[in-house]
């Protein structure tokens, strides 16, 4: 599984992008640390792991994760999962 590493500095509101991820890898990952995360379902679980990766740095697909995590509660990802 590899993250997409992004060349150079993108700054914006103060922060640096360090890599871009895949829906699919935080469901991956969400899925092997289960039992360590706090969310009762595989969606809570992948949004608690997009958490971490904004703290990290990380964008997923190319959009701030908080977005994504905004996308997954109303229910346009649900064919993702």
């Amino acid at each position: 599984m590899a993250i997409t590493q992004i060349k150079g500095s993108n700054i914006e509101d103060g922060t640096v992008v360090a890599a871009d991820m895949k829906l699919d890898q935080a469901i991956t990952v969400a899925k092997q640390k289960g039992p360590d995360l706090t969310g009762g379902d595989i969606k809570a679980m992948v949004s608690e792991i997009l958490g971490v990766a904004k703290s990290m740095g990380l964008t997923c697909e190319g959009k701030d994760p908080k977005e994504i995590q905004a996308s997954i509660k109303s229910g346009e990802l649900d064919d993702r999962f």
